[in-house]
């Protein structure tokens, strides 16, 4: 297999000459010998003077280390006085100082200069030979240049040449792989074009271990279904353990060996939390003594000192703990589980706890338990903390207000509506019972009732509820305060008051800090909705990715902040056509985001994705439209309902089923006459769409005059409500109706300040999506005398995404873009199929499948399977898909809350 050229690498060994020593310290497999090999390869083809000398348990023989390296030397110089050799067998001095200083001599009097690698130094554990090599590291002449590469500390002393400048250091983080190496190494190994979700989470698991990624690269099964692989994380701990086994593992003495099993079960080690799990006293210095040996562990923190294992040994480990039965491993979570949770450190404790043995608890009392609990909420862990809350004895639950009121608001984060209502209308009984003591836990239960009513989408309540809390901001707990605030801002976000939005969210008493991270992420998530509704893409980019940052970073990428941020985020891909974006980052979590996102979030990805796959796989949109129907059956959201009529509607309109979407209409106009659930703001909303659909249907059908009618209203309605986005995609729908009336000047003149905005934000599919009309306004544009260059820049950018005319129908003929197998398989590509189906459909092999895919991605200038199928749709190379009877299987047929979908 080749090794991977890693030229940033190369050109700093290569600075050699300007450093008396170049010194590589990594643990094994993180290809230090490979990189010597590259490096000496290089050398030697410069005509340089290169010895290598890969040391051995043997070298620890002054004699026979002194032989091995003038043996290495002796031909780096055509005139030596006296051969090596022979100095060496006639010096009688004591640690052989002759042979040495006559080899420093001789090497001083060439004009040119002497590269000397040593590799396994680690191996050099004598004291006369440590002092040898460290009296040739202090006296080489200038033109001695030496490489050492060792998996530990060396023993020698390199502090004066670092003071001098003369010494170059590469470590593990050096030498580990990054995302863009990770990517060619498997292309050039394994002929993998891997997905930017699988390079990420084999970054994840790797840590950019060069070792490991070979091993992976080898796997046969990894290379057939490398997603189904990574699926399950335990394949990659499988794959390396016995090379940690052989190599690692087998040489460590063995109490260091049964600490390391010990300390497997953390994510972060200090001395303290060590001898809590361990029951040693001497955990400061068995960490120290494994960071100078670099047994695949990182130092977080010098200060505290605070270390991690790397993930894959750490697993191997953890494996070999509950396989030895040496010791209880839940007996090992229980101690660091309660070590955490006497330092107030409720994540780690709590996780803990759930790995222990039954009625065992983080937090020996109700206050502990409710410290805990509120802690792991402030951080957005709701699915371990129900997990635990649930795990909880009941009488833990009785005694406890406090507990039930947070099982009952992660409950309604998880929309789990009826429970979460049973739980508070209990405590709240319980509290009046109490009198006027329990004032703050009275508020408490109000204000988890209207973040409920959030979520379930009934803004109204919710305002109600919260409105008279915010009067006592001041006097309330900073959780309940920021529970208040995010509450009503999301309740007047749903009723489109931005401006009351932003006023409320400056009265927000919590910091942006990691104590109440979950209120901090929701305030970023809100606060860049109101930017995205009022077209400032930008700003609300900095502030959904700022956050969603924090949120992996604090408590995960799978935790329910970072999802909720993460579905925000879908807009702004569909936004800008970053398919894939939307298609690594988004798509692979939908059913995390259908679990943990906002009605609002989740529509957003919805609608995303479908009117992505409406380019090139109809029938994958119509099942994802079926698929949110079901889901806004299940939590009872009449206006995410809507919002799939809505998308239904489009998908019917494309595929020329005027009729089908006409009936679509007007059960979307039904559902905004007969629900009850979704009151004045959500009424609205769907009347809003009708207006929008039936429009579209009167231009289809050639009554400009109707369509213009109906829109022009509406986008005024929409700009004086700040949803400046939405106006915009209206405007441009009105103003094609203009074109199309014979009112040239004035759409163009309406349109140029439109195209002005989308050019400062980078918007597209805005005018893209909006009429196949606007290709003509937009030619017309281009040639408007107001147009500037940077406008015309971004016409031409725009009109590229516009279905173009075929060029095979005009001009001389030209040989087809794709080859006729190409094109055989591109087809199978657009109904969804895998390699492996079309392999067998085409009677080819799986691997020539990928051969002609990576010819097809090549020639379309695209990275992945969709884009390929949108750029082949724009050249006309795949015919439209077939239409569809129906939008939605007859699963739904005459389900609620949309009785009438057939």
């Amino acid at each position: 297999m080749p090794a991977l050229e890693r030229p940033r690498l190369e050109d700093r060994l290569r600075t050699l000459v300007q450093h008396r020593v170049a010194l590589i310290n990594a643990p094994a497999g993180f290809g230090k010998t490979t990189l010597m090999r590259q490096l000496h390869e290089h050398l030697t083809s410069q005509g340089a003077s290169v010895g290598w000398l890969s040391l051995d348990a043997g070298d620890n023989h002054l004699p026979q280390f002194m032989l091995s390296l003038l043996t290495v030397l002796a031909p780096l110089h055509s005139r030596w006085r006296v051969p090596l050799q022979t100095v060496l067998a006639r010096d009688t001095s004591p640690q052989l100082q002759t042979t040495m200083a006559y080899l420093l001599n001789e090497l001083a009097d060439l004009e040119y200069p002497v590269f000397l690698l040593l590799d396994d130094t680690q191996t050099l554990q004598s004291p006369q030979v440590l002092a040898r090599l460290q009296y040739l590291l202090d006296h080489a002449p200038d033109n001695l240049h030496l490489r050492l590469a060792t998996r530990s500390a060396t023993g020698l002393s390199l502090t004066p040449l670092r003071y001098r400048g003369q010494l170059l250091e590469l470590e593990a983080d050096e030498l580990a792989f990054t995302a863009d190496e990770i990517r060619t190494y498997f292309a050039l190994t394994a002929k993998l074009d891997l997905s930017a979700e699988a390079l990420r989470q084999i970054e994840d698991i790797s840590e950019g271990w060069p070792t490991g990624l070979h091993m992976l690269a080898l796997n046969t099964r990894f290379q057939n279904a490398p997603n189904d692989v990574l699926h399950r994380l335990s394949e990659g701990v499988r794959l390396v353990s016995r090379y940690f086994d052989e190599m690692v593992l087998s040489a460590l003495p063995a109490d260091i060996h049964d600490f390391l099993l010990q300390i497997s079960i953390l994510e972060e080690l200090t001395p303290d939390l060590c001898a809590a799990v361990t029951q040693r006293q001497d955990t400061d210095a068995i960490l120290r003594e494994l960071v100078q040996k670099n047994l695949f562990i990182t130092v977080l923190d010098d200060q505290l000192p605070c270390y991690r294992l790397h993930h894959l040994f750490a697993e191997t480990l953890h494996g070999r703990l509950l396989r030895s039965r040496q010791h209880d491993a839940r007996q090992l979570h229980a101690r660091a589980s309660h070590y955490l949770a006497q330092a107030d450190q409720w994540r780690g404790a709590i996780r803990h706890a759930l790995l222990t043995g039954p009625g065992d608890t983080a937090g020996q009392d109700l206050h502990g338990l409710e410290t805990g609990a509120r802690a792991l909420a402030e951080q957005g862990d709701l699915d371990t903390l129900l997990r635990w809350l649930q795990q909880l004895p009941e009488e833990s639950h009785i005694n406890s207000l406090h507990l039930r009121v947070t099982l009952a608001w992660v409950l309604a984060h998880h929309f789990r509506f009826e429970e979460c209502q049973a739980l508070l209308q209990t405590a709240s009984g319980l509290a009046e019972q109490a009198g006027p003591a329990s004032k703050p836990i009275q508020l408490e239960i109000q204000a988890v009732t209207a973040v409920c009513a959030v979520l379930a989408d009934d803004p109204i309540r919710a305002e109600n509820l919260l409105a008279p809390l915010v009067s006592e901001l001041d006097h309330l707990p900073p959780w309940i305060a920021g529970l208040v605030c995010n509450g009503l801002s999301s309740s007047y976000l749903a009723q489109g008051r931005h401006a009351d939005v932003l006023a409320l969210q400056r009265q927000q008493p919590i910091s942006d800090n990691d104590d109440n991270l979950l209120v901090t992420l929701y305030r970023a998530g809100i606060l860049g909705q109101v930017y995205v509704r009022q077209a400032d893409l930008h700003t609300a980019g900095r502030f959904f990715q700022e956050a969603l940052r924090r949120a992996e970073n604090v408590a995960g990428a799978r935790s329910n902040g970072a999802i909720v941020l993460r579905a925000h985020l879908s807009e702004l891909f569909h936004e800008r056509r970053q398919w894939s974006e939307l298609t690594q980052q988004i798509e692979p979590h939908l059913s995390f985001i259908e679990r943990a996102a906002t009605l609002d979030g989740l529509l957003k990805v919805y609608r995303s994705l479908i009117r992505s796959y409406q380019l090139h796989t109809p029938g994958r949109a119509e099942q994802l439209v079926e698929q949110g129907l079901q889901l806004a059956q299940q939590r009872q959201w009449p206006r995410f309902s809507a919002g799939m009529l809505s998308e239904a509607i489009h998908l019917k309109r494309g595929q020329g089923l005027d009729d089908e979407a006409l009936a679509l209409v007007t059960q979307l106009e039904e559902l905004r006459d007969t629900n009850s659930q979704l009151g004045e703001a959500g009424r609205r909303e769907v009347a809003e769409l009708v207006i929008l659909h039936t429009a579209r249907l009167a231009m289809h059908h050639g009554d400009y005059l109707d369509a213009s009618q109906r829109l022009t209203p509406l986008a005024r309605q929409l700009l004086q409500r700040g949803r400046v986005l939405a106006w915009l995609q209206l405007e441009s729908l009105r103003l094609c109706c203009d074109w199309r009336r014979g009112r040239q000047a004035s759409a163009i003149a309406g349109l140029l300040p439109l195209l002005q905005r989308g050019a400062q934000q980078q918007l597209c599919q805005s005018f893209v999506e909006s009429s196949p009309i606007l290709a003509e306004l937009l030619q017309a544009a281009n040639t408007h005398p107001d147009c500037t260059e940077g406008l015309r820049t971004y016409i031409k950018k725009l009109l590229s995404y516009f279905p173009q005319p075929d060029a095979m129908t005009s001009g001389p003929q030209t040989e087809p873009l794709l080859s006729e197998r190409e094109q055989e398989v591109l087809a199978m590509v657009a109904t969804g199929s895998a390699n492996k189906v079309i392999a067998r459909s085409l009677v080819i092999s799986a691997e020539t499948v990928k051969w002609h895919l990576k010819n097809i991605f090549h020639k379309l200038q695209v990275a992945n399977r969709m884009q390929a199928l949108i750029r082949a749709r724009e050249l006309g190379l795949i015919p439209d898909q077939p239409s569809h009877q129906s939008v939605m299987p007859p699963s739904t047929k005459n389900s609620a809350p949309v009785a009438k979908l057939a």
